[in-house]
């Protein structure tokens, strides 16, 4: 029996395909306002990838740059699937040596500091490109954005992608506890000036059939989550006035929330 399984694991060995990593090139960060893309051709992979046996693994890249919190990454796919990175984190620190973004890492970027040396969770859920059936055969793009202009200077010195048979999993999100706002500002990049106009909907999961329990420490959170809930669904005030309400609850909310959201799924999802 044993010569049986052993057989059986070494014939699954076989048709696990390896992995396989593309290397592209680096370059100036504009510091004028202006993104960049950074492409590689990706070739000779299977036609569909999946979260179970072969898909994409990480993104890997090195960016030198005078004030780290002005970069904005992300990942853009051949089918124009775009996925957050990360973006205004590292403060006034140097840049990201050696850094990776995978799905599976157990975690966040968001958690990390200079020199982000190592593997982390990205913004945006890797995993989603995995889960679409798409072709990874194409152009993959690194887009870059200094959203603070005519300051700091840095440039990518190097970047990579790598699919194997330990894909990206995409984030298991069926419900919060807490109120979403969704804001999506129709494909537009939000940068420091000028402002731009953007859409607000308010997910409301006050009634729901079973309510997880936050840990006691969290519960400012909760406090302050449900004062921005009541600001949007209790009042009739005018658009202009809520939205500029909103700024002034999360601004003073964001210390709490951001212990929150650590460990429960996002109460703020900002489409682009």
């Amino acid at each position: 029996m044993k010569k049986i399984l052993l057989v059986l694991f070494w014939m699954c060995s076989l048709n696990a395909l390896p992995a396989q990593t593309f290397f592209g090139n680096g370059g100036d960060i504009p510091d004028d306002g202006n993104s960049i893309d950074f492409p590689i051709t990706v070739s000779g992979l299977p036609d569909v990838l999946d979260t179970m046996s072969f898909g994409l693994e990480s993104v890997c890249f090195t960016i030198t740059h005078t004030w780290t919190a002005d970069l904005a990454v992300w990942l853009y796919a051949p089918d124009g699937t775009i996925i957050p990175l990360c973006s205004s984190i590292g403060g006034d620190t140097d840049g990201f040596v050696n850094t990776c973004l995978n799905g599976n890492a157990p975690s966040s970027i968001f958690q990390q500091w200079y020199p982000y040396t190592g593997t982390f969770r990205p913004f945006g859920d890797m995993g989603l490109i995995n889960n679409k059936a798409m072709n990874p055969n194409g152009v993959w793009t690194l887009h870059i954005l200094d959203t603070y202009a005519f300051a700091d200077l840095g440039s990518l010195n190097d970047w990579s992608i790598t699919f194997g048979p330990q894909p990206s999993k995409p984030f298991p999100f069926y419900s919060s506890d807490l109120p979403i706002l969704k804001i999506s500002t129709n494909g537009q990049v939000i940068v420091n000036e000028p402002k731009i106009d953007a859409s607000l909907q308010v997910i409301d999961n006050e009634i729901l059939p079973t309510k997880p329990t936050m840990p006691s420490k969290d519960a400012s959170a909760l406090s302050c989550a449900d004062s921005v809930r009541r600001a949007f669904l209790k009042s009739r005030m005018p658009w202009k006035c809520a939205m500029k309400m909103a700024k002034t609850w999360m601004y003073r909310c964001w210390e709490w929330l951001k212990r929150a959201t650590m460990r429960w799924p996002p109460i703020l999802a900002i489409k682009p």
